[in-house]
């Protein structure tokens, strides 16, 4: 999906594996600096959210670096969390065979 600002485009959101009883892969990207720091990222999830609960998922995650501070606090402002147990399959999974460098982290958000 594209994502604008005031009618120009900052941004993409990309929702992977979206089906009934599945968990979707969540990608944000805010390209355009004046967009950042203005809750447009956070809104974005939002609606990624609302789209994989109509379609009847059962949670959404989303993998970035550790290091990427904003990207950790949009996903965690919408309740995404790297603390709930079980991790589910595909985060699991994406931990594991991500290299070591730099640090990554998955977080989670049942719907």
């Amino acid at each position: 999906y594209a994502i604008c600002l005031e009618g120009q485009f900052v941004g993409t959101l990309k929702l992977e594996g979206v089906q009934p009883g599945g968990w979707v892969n969540v990608g944000l990207m805010i390209g355009e600096i004046r967009a950042r720091g203005r809750g447009v990222g956070t809104r974005a999830i939002l609606l990624g959210c609302a789209i994989t609960k109509r379609a009847h998922c059962i949670g959404i995650w989303a993998g970035m670096r550790e290091a990427n501070l904003a990207s950790r606090r949009a996903f965690f402002l919408v309740g995404f969390s790297a603390q709930d147990n079980p991790v589910p399959a595909p985060a699991a999974e994406a931990l594991r065979t991500w290299p070591r460098r730099p640090a990554r982290m998955a977080l989670w958000r049942a719907l």
